[in-house]
């Protein structure tokens, strides 16, 4: 929660574009100050326009929502986050513009495997802030950078993950689109009964109101002392990106369905389609990267990132650009009921953030490859991001524009693991049955 106690912002909201659509909800996974970092690159040679269309754009989204040029400070008498004008102190601007003429377009796509150094490096070099930032200075909201390449630009935006997660923040890519096209962004329909299902969960949390906590305990020391074991952990770590056949994924979800299906018996009324492609491939690369977790108090140790945008009624609008993800433990009864799953849904809690030791983190359903930044320079050709180390981590990447018209389009995901991992999931007849060469 940013600011005031849960209940006191949502009853303080005016009903505005900004408060419909860019409150920060109750339940939110409130993370210490580290920077996601997503890179959309376009081809094109017409920089200097690029850079003007860009800067306009990022400066009409500002006037939309003014809090983003902001920083973001912990309130010393109850430990939550604040968004507070800026100190002016070391200030980096909204966006910051670099050359570099030795990358193409080419250099920066994902393609097969690399070092997680390399990717550390090129990260370094495309993104406006660092991973983790300096605590001696300003945490801010979200800054942006231009590098012009080659052969086209890469627009990449850190955003602050304690006031975005992966979705809010590719909200926040598409409104900016719409921004550098002349485009206003469309604000939600009326959210009341939306505020009231994120109160309602938020009620069911032990802890009533959530607090910042440190995840990962290693995040309590100084940022410049992580950076240093981080390049040390990116040496030792190999980053994969793989295409995972849609048309295989799709028949092993069918015979899926069709065994709980079976297990129903004829007589059913109400017959079974509830696990997704997308849950096919997580239960997937879990097992794959995961392949012997740890059993204990009668519950695995592995947990799956769960987006509860899709849980509620009414569900989120599209425009919400806040936090709104948490990490669920799967029950542990063998056969769970639709109790024991709510039950799982509803814990909220300290441990769950504590223990984050495999995720599977989706942005599939992020449309990066449609957002439309005006004519010079389109849509996006390649789309980047970056992993926290020292984790066994599968990101599921957004949905590529054109795939021919495949009815079941292809996925791509990356995974983040060390090299003897990386060896052992490279050797799964599992994993291999469902990637393309």
């Amino acid at each position: 929660m940013v600011g005031q106690t849960c209940r006191q912002a949502l009853e303080s909201m005016p009903d505005t574009f900004q408060s419909k659509q860019h409150y920060l909800s109750p339940v939110d996974h409130i993370l210490p100050p580290v920077y996601t970092n997503f890179c959309l690159a376009f081809r094109t040679t017409r920089f200097r326009e690029s850079q003007s269309i860009l800067t306009e754009g990022v400066q009409k989204l500002v006037s939309l929502i003014p809090w983003l040029s902001r920083e973001i400070v912990r309130c010393t008498d109850n430990g939550l986050l604040s968004i507070q004008a800026s100190t002016g102190v070391e200030e980096i601007p909204m966006i910051t513009f670099s050359t570099d003429g030795s990358l193409s377009l080419k250099q920066v796509a994902r393609a097969g495997t690399s070092t997680g150094f390399g990717e550390l490096r090129l990260l370094r070099k495309l993104t406006p802030l660092p991973l983790f930032p300096s605590s001696a200075g300003p945490v801010y909201v979200v800054r942006f950078k231009v590098t012009s390449l080659s052969d086209g630009v890469v627009l990449a935006m850190s955003a602050c993950h304690s006031a975005f997660d992966a979705a809010g923040a590719g909200h926040l890519m598409r409104h900016l689109a719409k921004c550098c096209h002349g485009a206003n962004p469309q604000g939600c329909l009326d959210d009341k009964g939306l505020r009231q299902d994120v109160w309602a969960i938020a009620a069911s949390n032990p802890s009533k109101q959530l607090r910042v906590t440190d995840p990962r305990p290693v995040f309590a020391r100084a940022a410049e002392t992580f950076e240093g074991d981080l390049e040390a952990l990116a040496q030792k770590t190999m980053v994969s990106c793989l295409t995972i056949s849609g048309a295989r994924l799709a028949g092993l979800k069918g015979a899926c369905n069709a065994l709980l299906n079976a297990r129903l018996g004829p007589n059913s009324a109400s017959p079974v389609q509830f696990l997704s492609s997308h849950d096919i491939l997580a239960g997937l690369i879990t097992r794959v990267i995961h392949p012997n977790p740890k059993v204990l108090d009668g519950a695995s140790d592995v947990r799956v990132a769960v987006n509860f945008r899709d849980q509620l009624t009414p569900w989120w609008a599209s425009g919400y650009i806040g936090n709104f993800i948490t990490l669920v433990p799967a029950p542990q009864s063998p056969n769970p009921t639709d109790k024991d799953v709510a039950t799982a849904q509803r814990l909220i809690t300290e441990t769950n953030r504590r223990n984050i030791l495999a995720i599977d983190l989706a942005i599939r359903g992020l449309e990066y490859h449609d957002a439309y930044f005006g004519p010079v320079l389109d849509k996006a050709e390649e789309f980047l991001t970056h992993a926290l180390y020292p984790t066994k981590v599968c990101v599921i990447l957004p949905k590529r524009r054109s795939q021919d018209g495949a009815e079941d389009p292809d996925w791509e995901v990356l995974l983040y693991l060390s090299r003897e991992d990386h060896a052992l999931a490279m050797e799964s007849d599992l994993l291999g049955s469902f990637v393309k060469r």
